[in-house]
């Protein structure tokens, strides 16, 4: 086991947890009437686990179309714009 952010985790469990996040996320932007925060926070989750650059910047969008001054997903854009290959 171990500590994370004052919680004990076991190793083995934490795919495990990130997956049944990741279907939560995903059950919450789909619904309508959540609170605004908790669509936010779903959308930014879905960006941070998600392995496609382009479809972490469509969440990071949908973020900024919720709420256009939060930071994360702002710095997140902008290092995303750094990883974009030229053409």
């Amino acid at each position: 086991m171990m500590l994370s952010g004052g919680t004990l985790r076991a190793p083995s469990c934490t795919p495990v947890i990130d997956t049944v996040r990741t279907i939560v996320a995903r059950l919450i932007v789909t619904r309508l009437g959540q609170p605004r925060a908790a669509v936010v926070h779903a959308w930014l989750w879905l960006a941070a686990k998600s392995d496609n650059l382009e479809e972490k910047r469509l969440c990071l969008n949908r973020v900024l179309e919720l709420d256009p001054d939060n930071e994360a997903a702002t710095w997140a854009l902008i290092l995303l714009d750094r990883k974009r290959p030229e053409n």
